[in-house]
């Protein structure tokens, strides 16, 4: 059960992730008066909002713990063109209770109209549901968005408000640097870190984040704006005799089951 929520979960986070980045503006929103937040938060959601409406990649490694025990490792390589067209390539590797270390990998791509996953592990993960790669349509993953998250991925001002809000919660203050980056400390229900930009173009260099139950650091690596990419970085093509399962269908029911069904009955695919 937990496997099979862990696809699903994939599904759905990977739909969000660079959707919610869609139309984000360079400006800190109306919603939040000027005067309310500090230079350095605004200064953030500036800089951060235009790096969204840019095509660029960035490796992330990902660390959890709970004391001194890594609980979690992940390594994202993401390559993000716009936000019907990105690409994620994880290895991810956790700690079971009964398995031990359990190592894993996913591809995730969309190519403007589906989002696509693979794991050599679908099998084993689905309890034998599926064995080859799945697929979302990107329509119904904006629909399904916009009806359990309570907010229009294509309303840029709406997400500028909810990119805003998220930043100012966290309490940012600007605490110097290294030359040639800015750091930011953050203090959010009783947990305390840091984030680290690079000064002149504003991608992520580092963050961490410690609290009473466990810590947890990112690093990013090989980042950098793109003017083009190679061709085929944002096309899925399974393997020969592979099928790719539509899961659209099922995730409509689902929705429906969930109270959903006012909101598909306006999907038009």
């Amino acid at each position: 059960m937990i496997k099979k929520s862990l696809l699903f979960g994939a599904v759905a986070l990977a739909a969000a992730a660079p959707l919610t980045a869609q139309e984000a503006e360079t400006q800190a929103p109306a919603a939040v008066t000027p005067a309310a937040v500090s230079p350095a938060i605004q200064a953030v959601v500036k800089n951060v909002s235009s790096l969204l409406d840019s095509s660029w990649k960035s490796t992330f490694a990902i660390q959890a713990f709970e004391g001194e025990k890594s609980v979690m490792a992940a390594n994202v390589a993401v390559k993000f063109m716009d936000t019907k067209h990105f690409r994620l390539d994880v290895n991810l590797t956790t700690e079971d209770e009964f398995e031990g270390s359990v190592e894993q990998t996913f591809t995730v791509v969309a190519d403007g109209t589906f989002i696509y996953i693979d794991t050599p592990d679908m099998a084993k993960m689905t309890g034998g549901m599926m064995s080859g790669p799945v697929k979302v349509e990107l329509a119904f993953a904006e629909k399904a968005i916009a009806s359990q998250g309570g907010i229009d991925i294509n309303d840029g001002s709406a997400l500028k408000g909810m990119l805003a809000e998220g930043i100012t919660s966290l309490g940012l203050k600007e605490d110097g640097g290294a030359e040639g980056q800015r750091r930011f400390v953050m203090e959010k229900d009783g947990a305390t870190g840091s984030i680290i930009f690079d000064a002149k173009t504003w991608f992520l260099v580092s963050a961490e984040m410690k609290g009473e139950d466990g810590s947890g650091t990112v690093t990013a690596s090989d980042t950098g704006k793109m003017k083009e990419w190679p061709e085929g970085t944002f096309s899925f093509a399974a393997a020969e005799g592979v099928v790719v399962t539509d899961l659209t269908s099922m995730l409509q029911m689902q929705m429906g089951a969930m109270g959903g069904a006012e909101e598909e009955e306006d999907l038009e695919f």
